[in-house]
């Protein structure tokens, strides 16, 4: 189990397994007795559609790592990770907001994530010359409900135990949004930065071709999910000697890897590997951009 999947186990049922239950609860927040100090009234509100929690005396706040710092008295996020690891709480997924592109959330409910083999959504990703044994090791299929209307989608977790989300019909997230990294070793020295997991897929379906390295095996994978995150970044990339960006080939592209640059010194721009086209994902399908 992943940091990412720990931060998306339910508070609320991790504070009832404490003893602690619900003074006040609905389908969008709980408040409780705070656990880990003395308290006459219950301060600590949960948020069930972020799955946060915020204690109004104190204005801290956080996800359940956090929160299972201060109850077992432990600084170490480690330590606190495997303790919840341990736990085999539920993730919390009862409901949820999904935003599209366009910044309309929608309330959606009965979320179901499972291993990635619904038949249309690989065939999805294999019109998109996905290699499909990659995207099984990387995804997941991700099943809710609207009112009363059922939907499927590919979903990609990220660090803060959200997902994007897409399918033929719909392409957005699960709140909270995050970046996504990957990382294979606590030494690696190199990290790639992609827009989105399409074009992290892209990257490594071009990797399993004989003919097409562009950089080296030892590296990680920062996938910020949407260009709007690149500031969050920032203090991830630090730790790298080197850092490349495989961003779209525009205009916010380009800002975000100027944006990188500014704050790492060793930064190279990898989008003149798939010049003409818009990202990686038209590159490995020949789609060129089009020239009016």
């Amino acid at each position: 189990m992943i940091e990412s999947e720990v931060k998306a186990m339910d508070i609320v049922i991790f504070l009832q397994n404490l003893g602690y239950n619900p003074i006040k609860i609905n389908s969008r927040y709980a408040m409780f007795h705070v656990p880990y100090r003395n308290s006459n009234h219950p301060t600590l509100r949960i948020n069930r559609i972020e799955n946060t929690w915020l204690d109004y005396s104190t204005g801290r706040k956080g996800n359940i790592i956090e929160l299972g710092k201060l109850v077992y008295q432990i600084d170490n996020d480690d330590e606190v990770i495997r303790i919840l690891q341990d736990s085999n709480l539920p993730f919390s997924l009862q409901s949820r907001y999904l935003i599209d592109n366009e910044g309309n959330p929608t309330m959606i409910s009965k979320i179901r994530v499972q291993e990635l083999s619904n038949k249309k959504l690989l065939s999805y990703l294999d019109s998109r010359d996905i290699d499909l044994a990659l995207a099984v090791k990387y995804c997941r299929e991700i099943y809710y409900s609207v009112k009363w209307k059922k939907y499927f989608a590919l979903a990609f977790r990220n660090n803060s135990g959200g997902f994007e989300i897409i399918s033929p019909h719909i392409k957005g997230f699960i709140a909270p949004r995050d970046l996504t990294l990957i990382s294979l070793s606590s030494s690696n020295p190199y990290c790639i930065v992609f827009d989105n997991f399409m074009d992290f897929l892209s990257y490594l379906t071009l990797n399993k071709r004989i003919d097409f390295t562009i950089f080296s095996d030892t590296v990680d994978y920062l996938i910020l999910n949407s260009v709007l995150n690149v500031h969050r970044s920032i203090p991830i990339l630090k730790k790298y000697e080197l850092v490349a960006c495989c961003l779209s080939n525009d205009e916010k592209g380009e800002e975000a890897v100027n944006l990188i640059a500014s704050e790492h010194d060793g930064v190279h721009d990898l989008s003149s590997v798939y010049e003409g086209y818009k990202d990686l994902n038209d590159f490995i399908r020949d789609k060129p951009l089009m020239i009016s």
